[in-house]
């Protein structure tokens, strides 16, 4: 059986939704996960983790502000346990260059985009051919020495339909342990769903990891919703992709299905200023409290060059 050990860095006490979603694909290949938080772990429970196991592959992601806590990651690994192949994704393999994730971070292979899909091919790979390259595996990087740039990419992967992948799986994340925390900046009664992928803008200073907005389906987000009805201590929605549903007919429809299944919770989500706001009297009918708007600037010269698309 492949055995991954999964490592989120320090520093973001958010649901991990990223996470949540690559292991509930990882479960329904078949491959066992590992998680070690390094919010609540220290670097000597990895290196603990990465002794008493023979794992496929150390897997850690994020955002750019992690560079740092990943770099630490992948050199322990290295240091303890050199022969368990280092795959890296997430926003930052979109974000900066590659030479940095694989000449300073330390990293055998990256997962570039979305990874549910590519992720299992490469662990797959892996467990076959070790750190060989892997050129038929779609959105994904790797270390070579006899390349003077340092690594060599595969061809770009497409992404993976939204509406096929499995839930988010959450049985990792201690929440609970979170939220009891002295600085515990997160309200974990509400819980994260996305209701898409990507963004309609293309702002100067955002880079939305999932790139042009898919949408999912009214319907699947309710079942989702009503999938978590087993999950204890949860008051509140927060719906916290980049934007809620982008037009005014998905709303609706999710609004009378919401209705239909009993408003079971509040929710709260994110919406551009050019969206379907003519939709803001019904969502609050029917259980929306809150909405995050980026308005970014007052300033019609700043909102332009930044391509806000806003006035």
């Amino acid at each position: 059986m492949l055995q991954v050990l999964l490592v989120k860095p320090w520093g973001n006490t958010w649901f991990p939704i990223g996470y949540a979603y690559l292991v509930a694909a990882w479960n329904k290949a078949g491959i066992q996960v590992d998680f070690v938080d390094l919010d609540k772990d220290t670097l000597e429970t990895l290196a603990a983790n990465l002794q008493q196991s023979t794992y496929t592959a150390i897997c850690a992601g994020g955002m750019v502000a992690s560079y740092n806590c990943l770099k630490h990651i992948m050199q322990l690994a290295h240091r303890v346990s050199p022969n368990i192949p280092r795959v890296i994704g997430g926003p930052i393999t979109t974000n900066i260059p590659l030479k940095y994730i694989f000449d300073d971070i330390g990293v055998d292979f990256a997962v570039i985009g979305e990874a549910e899909e590519s992720s299992v091919m490469l662990l797959e790979h892996i467990a076959r051919h070790g750190t060989a390259p892997s050129p038929f595996i779609p959105g994904v990087a790797w270390a070579s020495a006899a390349l003077e740039q340092g690594f060599l990419s595969s061809h770009k992967a497409q992404k993976p339909d939204i509406e096929t992948l499995p839930f988010p799986d959450y049985s990792f994340w201690e929440y609970k342990w979170h939220s009891k925390q002295a600085d515990a900046s997160i309200p974990y009664d509400l819980f994260p769903v996305l209701t898409g992928r990507g963004c309609v803008g293309n702002c100067a200073f955002c880079a939305p990891p999932a790139g042009k907005y898919r949408s999912r389906a009214p319907k699947s987000v309710i079942k989702e919703i009503g999938s978590l009805a087993s999950t204890r201590d949860i008051n509140k929605i927060y719906f916290s992709d980049e934007m809620f549903f982008n037009s005014a007919e998905k709303i609706a429809d999710f609004c009378a299905q919401y209705k239909a299944m009993g408003t079971p919770y509040t929710w709260t989500c994110n919406m551009r200023v050019d969206g379907p706001i003519e939709c803001l009297p019904m969502m609050r009918e029917h259980g929306c409290t809150n909405i995050y708007f980026g308005f970014e600037s007052v300033c019609d010269r700043v909102l332009t060059a930044m391509n806000k698309r806003t006035t």
